[in-house]
């Protein structure tokens, strides 16, 4: 089974944009489809964009406090980062990272996140979150 991270904001869109390639993406990992790798940054991160104010009207309490259980306990925890330099956000640093350190098939980022253009990293693929849901439809 496919190993996959998956950014932040794609995280989110997942939860929030019920008819998009995020939903369908967390859809399949919710049928087992794909092992989700997360790390704890990521979900502190999760949290507290699911408790703007400016989400509040769009994210129902108990189903933002379900989704970060569901994640939490059915998804796979990378505890190590490896040190990378190969942008000049330290976010994308972290993820490639992450993906490297995780040995993760897959990093799925949101579209027109810059990490798409690398294609791949030290053996991970890199796709936005339409490329995924399209190979995953396919299989």
């Amino acid at each position: 089974m496919k190993r996959v991270l998956v950014d932040t904001e794609v995280l989110v869109l997942g939860l929030l944009a019920g008819d998009s390639a995020a939903a369908r993406l967390v859809d399949a990992w919710a049928g087992g489809r794909f092992t989700l790798c997360w790390a704890a940054a990521q979900r502190a991160e999760v949290e507290a964009v699911l408790h703007r104010p400016l989400l509040a009207p769009h994210v129902q309490p108990l189903r933002a406090a379900q989704y970060l259980s569901d994640l939490e306990h059915h998804c796979e925890s990378l505890g190590r980062i490896r040190v990378v330099n190969r942008s000049s956000d330290a976010a994308s640093n972290l993820l490639l990272g992450l993906a490297e350190a995780g040995k993760v098939d897959v990093l799925v980022v949101a579209e027109g996140n810059a990490l798409r253009a690398l294609g791949i990293h030290a053996g991970v693929r890199i796709r936005t979150a339409r490329e995924f849901a399209v190979v995953l439809a396919t299989r």
